[in-house]
């Protein structure tokens, strides 16, 4: 059975813009109290590297000897 990790991929994506949806509300929040404003930033400076970090392994996945054969 292959083993792709897609589901993975998926799920992880899924939850990696959630939050940067909520930090960008943060972020229009901040117009009326600076602190959101810094936890938004603060936040979508570190789903950057999260988002980094997923494309480094959905590649992994890919080139994977199962992914290969899904491909």
């Amino acid at each position: 059975m292959l083993d792709t990790r897609w589901s993975l991929v998926l799920a992880m994506n899924s939850i990696l813009y959630l939050c940067l949806s909520v930090f960008t509300v943060l972020m229009l929040v901040g117009a009326l109290w600076w602190p959101f404003a810094c936890g938004g930033s603060i936040g979508h400076c570190c789903g950057g590297w999260i988002q980094a970090l997923i494309i480094v392994m959905t590649g992994a996945y890919r080139y994977s000897e199962d992914g290969n054969l899904c491909a």
